[in-house]
């Protein structure tokens, strides 16, 4: 497929005019951000310390659809601190909240607790702080996309009850440190729930065990840092499919599917070949599944899907298809983040596409090693009509930006990986750039810029402008063209237009005398002679390069001499 441009002369001169008002810009900053905004997404003075580990005990009520938890936070503060921000939503009542055996005054801003100390924790010392709560957490409008608890029914009739809370954040039903920024190194999760029922979470599950007043306690210990909308609850008449994997490292590891009791049927023989078929193809372009201690876990849940650590969320109904690919999307997808946005992490939201475009890239990767690299291709262009180019990829930082979350940073980002694959032109370099840093990068939080300095070190070019361009504007790159025609030959005037001065980009064309001609473009207008007579408009493979194309005026004959 090509890049074909035939266009009527009104359209070049429209086309001309709309250019030459052209004003480039970057960052969205029409969306006002407010004090509470910046209160979730940015550090503060009450908010510097480290966070070691959550202890969190839920007991969960559908009939009232509330909540009574605890959450006790292990933490190191950066400093010796009077204050200490702790985030949880409004709609709570707080019962206690206690720290080294006292009860020290609290204040609430918004969906933030602010509690002043009398005992002041100190620089490097290893502390806790214990929040009790109770209420009735917001519901869903439509997970995962609007989140919060969702409170259903399954087709029996029986409790079905779920957690997705991205965007909207953990806060909004357990207390914590609601930043991206900080992730706890392991955590526990305690929960208990009406005796008919399981309670799958993140992790590993330690006890199972009936407790008081007709209910059932589940413990769950996370052994690996997690980021705190990962944190879930999938509660229903579940049955536990129990398999194993071995992975690229050698590691026999567990692998736990979760389905409606009467789907256990179907799950079986779903569920095993799909996952491990993923699995495999995953570890072979990024490494080790990253948790092995807590093995990987699909739960059926009653909203599409969603990524959270080893409990991958599960709700496409056995679909086996994917833009015209044999598999399930959801599988692939969600679990794809396993590695980008689990493991790996951003610490920002308005980073977050280096969690989606690079899951969003892992399914077309996973394409090419199960069905061919132009099987890739194909999947990668069905998803081409997706990108709006509305907002840049980047938001901005500090405010709890989660209005990045649109497709662009699915697909958009996933053709730019795709592009400067191309542009990089060497497989073997691109491939073990993805590998490297995802294996590199495991359990760590790490931003755009560590990404570039990668890429730029690996390849010993500058990617800088590349990057700036695609994830700070939302124009695409746009090259602008000119044939003169000189009988038997042709020159080809060519520059990009761009919002990046130093943006630079080589490209191929498919030349006039056929084979391949490289361009290397710069913002600068560059001029090379081509053999055979000149085209009318320029070719070049449509699914190597993101970019727009438009020539600067119809093809140009040189007069007789």
């Amino acid at each position: 497929m090509y890049y074909t441009l035939r266009r009527s002369l009104a359209f070049y001169i429209f086309m001309a005019m709309f250019f030459s008002s052209f004003t480039l810009f970057s960052q969205d900053d029409k969306k006002i951000y407010t004090h509470l905004d910046t209160l979730r997404g940015s550090l503060n003075p009450a908010r510097m310390y480290d966070v070691k580990f959550y202890d969190l005990r839920v007991k969960v009520f559908p009939e009232t659809k509330s909540i009574l938890g605890v959450n006790e936070i292990y933490f190191i503060p950066d400093k010796d601190m009077d204050s200490m921000q702790i985030d949880l939503f409004a709609n709570y009542e707080i019962q206690m909240i206690s720290y080294k055996q006292t009860k020290p005054l609290y204040r609430r801003q918004g969906n933030h607790i602010f509690v002043r100390f009398t005992q002041k924790p100190k620089k490097g010392e290893l502390t806790s702080i214990k929040i009790l709560y109770e209420g009735k957490p917001i519901e869903a409008k439509k997970a995962p996309w609007d989140g919060g608890f969702v409170w259903t029914t399954d087709s029996l009739g029986k409790p079905w009850i779920a957690v997705a809370c991205e965007g909207v954040g953990a806060s909004s039903w357990w207390p914590c440190k609601d930043y991206l920024g900080d992730e706890p190194d392991s955590m526990r999760i305690t929960a208990q729930v009406p005796k008919a029922l399981t309670c799958i979470s993140n992790g590993s599950l330690i006890t199972a065990r009936n407790v008081e007043y007709g209910y059932a306690e589940f413990v769950y210990y996370v052994h690996y840092p997690i980021n705190t909308y990962n944190v879930t609850l999938n509660i229903g008449d579940y049955k536990h499919i129990q398999d194993n994997y071995r992975s690229i490292s050698g590691e026999l590891m567990d692998v736990d599917y979760y389905a409606l009791r009467y789907h256990e049927k179907k799950a079986k023989e779903y569920f095993p070949p799909q996952v491990k078929d993923m699995l495999k193809q995953f570890e072979k372009y990024f490494g080790p599944y990253p948790c092995p201690k807590d093995g990987y876990g699909l739960v059926e849940t009653p909203y599409y899907g969603m990524e959270h650590q080893c409990a991958i969320a599960y709700g496409n109904n056995f679909k086996n298809e994917s833009h015209g690919q044999p598999f399930d999307f959801i599988i692939v997808h969600e679990s794809g983040h396993e590695w980008w946005g689990n493991s790996l992490s951003c610490s920002d939201e308005a980073e977050m596409w280096l969690h989606e475009s690079f899951t969003t890239y892992a399914e077309a990767l996973y394409v090419e090693g199960k069905f061919g690299y132009e099987k890739s291709l194909d999947y990668l262009n069905e998803e081409k009509v997706f990108i709006k180019n509305a907002t840049p990829m980047i938001g901005k930082k500090g405010v709890n930006d989660y209005t990045r979350a649109d497709n662009d940073i699915y697909y958009k980002g996933a053709w730019m990986l795709h592009t400067l694959r191309n542009v990089i032109h060497n497989d073997e370099i691109w491939l073990r750039i993805i590998y490297d840093f995802a294996a590199q990068n495991k359990h760590k939080i790490i931003s755009t810029q560590d990404f570039i300095s990668f890429v730029n070190k690996r390849t010993a070019k500058d990617f800088t402008p590349f990057f700036n361009q695609y994830l700070n504007y939302p124009n695409l790159p746009l090259l602008e063209y000119n044939y003169i025609d000189k009988g038997n030959s042709c020159e080809l005037e060519y520059r990009w237009r761009t919002d990046v001065p130093t943006f630079t980009m080589p490209i191929y064309i498919d030349a006039p005398s056929g084979g391949k001609q490289l361009l290397t473009p710069t913002t600068q207008w560059q001029k090379i002679k081509l053999k055979g007579a000149a085209p009318k408009s320029l070719h070049m493979p449509e699914s190597m390069y993101l970019i727009d194309v438009m020539p600067r005026y119809p093809v140009i004959k040189e007069p007789m001499r």
